[in-house]
């Protein structure tokens, strides 16, 4: 059973704590803080946007039953398997939605796993629409995985009790609550529980644990029971970040002042749009992902969590095309990857190799 004050004993034993599973030195940052701990459960730092008011639940109501927002599946590139080689290379692949897969160096690592068909606790409800570039059995051996909530689109029993199947050894680092609930279908996962501002360094890589403005909600009872977050990569004096699920906040620019230079890559968020009152609470725009991305200076942007589940109501025009648009004065380089196109470092940069890894051209 699920209750805050379990996370707020976890965490106050969390200060620079060393994970027995693990064997890993956690660490908080300078301005590590619980202010965003409550009795009720977690909250934002600047407020709770995820509390619906009247006018908000009936926009919820709406959107359940309006036409949703992806009509048509995004172009989608096989990832042959040769491509998944155990090399010293820098690479990320975008695998649809949030579920990103990336290799530094030997070590892979993925972020918010999900390969089930639909995103939802109801069958056949939130289904799927563009089809995954590869399934489980093509991926590599992977040694991490970075959880950012709890929310169905992010988190799958299914996926990670396959990935703990075939991968013995990974690492889940999962944010405060989350590694409760996973560690509850299965005690034999190796789950690492992390507060806002902690890091590890292991494998030569830090990964540091970030705030996002978001929520948790996995069931009518545990609002706000589980924590939400963002993560930041750091190795060989490359950044990537990865927002997770967030709507605009300062965490933008601290991510932006502790890193003390321009982010390499950003695997951006851009949807969904509509209904506005309610996502942008909980979710960046096309327009919010440029503005937080100039915050971040990104070196470059990748845009994800668009065209492959139906989560927002029907727009005028798609994510994809708004982020364009709004990206003509954009200084920054945009790479609108199909499903399982990817970036690679090359000179210096994130980049694609080929331009049939992208919709369009090189922005």
């Amino acid at each position: 059973m699920n209750r805050p004050y379990q996370f707020h004993f976890i965490s106050f034993f969390s200060k620079n704590i060393t994970s027995e599973n693990t064997k890993m030195q956690i660490e908080n940052l300078p301005n590590y803080s619980k202010n965003h701990h409550t009795r009720k459960g977690f909250k934002n730092d600047e407020g709770d946007p995820t509390v619906p008011d009247m006018h908000e639940r009936a926009m919820f109501f709406k959107f359940m039953f309006s036409k949703v927002d992806v009509t048509t599946p995004l172009p989608v590139r096989k990832i042959p398997k040769e491509e998944l080689s155990d090399s010293p290379t820098m690479r990320v692949w975008w695998l649809s939605h949030a579920t990103i897969l990336y290799q530094i160096n030997h070590k892979y690592i993925l972020t918010d796993p999900v390969f089930d068909e639909g995103a939802s606790p109801v069958s056949g409800f939130i289904k799927r629409i563009t089809p995954l570039p590869l399934t489980l059995d093509d991926l590599p051996e992977i040694s991490y995985i970075l959880l950012s909530h709890d929310h169905y689109d992010h988190l799958s029993y299914h996926t990670l009790t396959e990935l703990k199947r075939k991968n013995p050894n990974v690492k889940i680092f999962a944010p405060l609550g989350v590694h409760t609930y996973v560690n509850n279908w299965d005690r034999n996962f190796n789950v690492v529980p992390f507060d806002w501002r902690q890091k590890v360094t292991i494998d030569d890589i830090t990964f540091v644990c970030f705030p996002a403005r978001h929520g948790s909600q996995r069931t009518m009872t545990d609002r706000a029971t589980k924590l939400w977050c963002s993560w930041l990569f750091q190795f060989d004096n490359k950044t990537i970040y990865f927002p997770g699920d967030t709507a605009i906040g300062p965490h933008f620019a601290e991510v932006r002042n502790y890193v003390g230079k321009p982010i390499d890559l950003v695997m951006m968020p851009i949807g969904p749009q509509n209904p506005k009152a309610m996502m942008r609470k909980v979710h960046v725009d096309p327009t919010d992902a440029r503005d937080m991305a100039l915050i971040l200076e990104a070196q470059t942007v990748v845009p994800i969590h668009y065209g492959t589940f139906p989560l927002g109501m029907e727009v005028e025009v798609s994510d994809i095309e708004l982020l364009r648009r709004t990206w003509t004065e954009c200084p920054l380089r945009l790479r609108v990857l199909k499903v399982g196109g990817r970036v690679d470092f090359i000179d210096g940069k994130f980049d694609v190799e080929n331009e049939e890894e992208m919709i369009g051209h090189p922005e």
